[in-house]
């Protein structure tokens, strides 16, 4: 079974779960509640499936370029900009652990299950 969701449209009810896989790309930077927006993710969550989601964290250079890095631009929407520990730290707060896959792409899990077993060296379930 596959549902999209959207807090912000009246396009569908929210979803009842749980599910093995919940996406969400291009969300947790506009959210104003990252906290809440992984909780309801989580929620959804099935015992062993995973969220597999888009941020791009910050860069090492973030110091010198500060608010002129083009992730945080002034009309994009951006609102929650994040460092690889301060994500992780927002899953782990969620019971959830994190591995990314680059600076954009992650996945986060309760409990590695065996579909994705394979996307994770050493497999830290």
């Amino acid at each position: 079974m596959a549902t999209t969701y959207d807090p912000f449209s009246t396009f569908s009810a929210p979803p009842q779960g749980p599910f093995d896989l919940v996406t969400c790309f291009e969300v947790l930077e506009h959210s104003p509640f990252p906290d809440r927006t992984v909780s309801d993710m989580n929620r959804l969550l099935a015992g062993e499936g995973i969220i597999l989601f888009s941020t791009l964290t910050q860069p090492a250079n973030l110091d010198e370029l500060g608010l002129s890095w083009w992730y945080a631009g002034p009309r994009n929407g951006h609102v929650s900009l994040y460092s690889q520990r301060a994500l992780a730290m927002l899953f782990e707060k969620n019971g959830l652990q994190l591995v990314s896959f680059s600076e954009l792409v992650h996945m986060a899990f309760r409990k590695l299950p065996a579909f994705a077993a394979h996307l994770v060296r050493g497999n830290p379930s």
